[in-house]
């Protein structure tokens, strides 16, 4: 995962958090976020509304997140009180328990979903033409209308650091060096190397959480401990600013400068929630899963192979290999070199 670091904080955390659940505020029916215009749409009286809309009508705060709790795979899902989820977004059980609970943990942060679910299916079927050894006859038109929009839980770090450094040999200086929105992974349920390869997040759109935003999405309740990334990201800081200042190639390299200490001064995390969709999908009765960056569009995904078709390309791979090596060997032997 990426480090993003800077020499100046670049944002002040906001007053105290506003909950604002997902209904609305002409009617009162069910409302959902609008990925294409930023805002809340009701289908019930078709009236739009922006955050600043949500915001003047506070409902009943303390019910504004739900536990669900699948008893198949053990994952926490967070809802709007409004929402009603009948399907685990990771073993597709149907069987979703209301998991009561007097403290639902709040996130600080969230961005967004800027894809769309239209928009995620075309990414899908773009990434696949050119896919040359899924098997003849699967096809994702069976599956893609199952694909989920979730926000999963990260923790981003802010640390900061006082670094002391030695200039021409002589002279000692303090400098202070400060990482904004280090990501840790604080889900057990999705692989690491999925997340890690939908990153980078922009994180310039990273804004204060508000429930509303969860209208028409799932949201994963963190089940790693803020604790448990501390260590992993001092480590990943620590390399950075090794790499700054004995690395040639950074910019902040100065030959006449050498690293003599960093000292931890600063450290503090937030809870987090990122979008990504999903689609899990089983096929000849192996699991498959297509990930998206609801952000940013960027697409990883384990996927069928008709090993037949990879045999083939195989054969003819060591077939062309073998070729070229007689042909380089018949033009060393006429050249007299062999």
């Amino acid at each position: 995962m990426q480090c993003f670091f800077i020499y100046v904080i670049l944002y002040i955390i906001g007053d105290k958090m506003e909950i604002v659940d997902n209904k609305c505020p002409t009617c009162g029916s069910s409302i959902e976020f609008d990925i294409s215009t930023q805002n809340w749409k009701c289908k019930h009286c078709r009236n739009s509304f922006t955050i600043e809309d949500m915001k003047k009508v506070k409902h009943n705060t303390k019910k504004s997140l739900n536990e669900l709790l699948c008893p198949t795979c053990n994952a926490i899902l967070l809802t709007n009180e409004n929402d009603i989820s009948t399907k685990c977004i990771y073993c597709r059980n149907n069987v979703i328990i209301n998991k009561t609970s007097d403290k639902v943990p709040i996130p600080d942060k969230i961005i967004p979903f800027r894809i769309g679910k239209k928009e995620a299916k075309k990414i899908i079927k773009e990434y696949l033409e050119d896919k040359q050894f899924l098997p003849k006859d699967f096809s994702i038109n069976k599956y893609i209308n199952d694909i989920q929009g979730i926000y999963i839980p990260f923790w981003l770090y802010k640390n900061k650091y006082k670094v002391s450094v030695r200039k021409n040999y002589m002279r000692h200086d303090k400098a202070e060096v400060e990482f904004e929105n280090i990501p840790f992974d604080a889900n057990k349920h999705l692989n690491n190397k999925v997340t890690s390869s939908l990153e980078p997040f922009d994180y310039k759109e990273l804004i204060k959480f508000n429930s509303a935003y969860l209208s028409g999405f799932m949201a994963q309740k963190y089940d790693v401990d803020e604790s448990s990334g501390r260590k992993d990201v001092k480590d990943r800081c620590t390399s950075t600013i090794e790499m700054l200042f004995k690395d040639a190639n950074s910019k902040y390299y100065e030959p006449q400068i050498e690293l003599i200490q960093e000292t931890l001064i600063e450290e503090k995390a937030y809870y987090a929630l990122l979008p990504i969709w999903l689609l899990n999908f089983k096929y000849n009765n192996n699991e498959y899963l297509i990930a998206i960056n609801g952000q940013t569009g960027k697409i990883t995904a384990s996927l069928p192979v008709d090993e037949t078709k990879l045999s083939k390309q195989k054969l003819k791979i060591m077939f062309i290999t073998f070729i070229i090596g007689i042909l380089i060997f018949i033009f060393l032997r006429w050249m007299g070199w062999i």
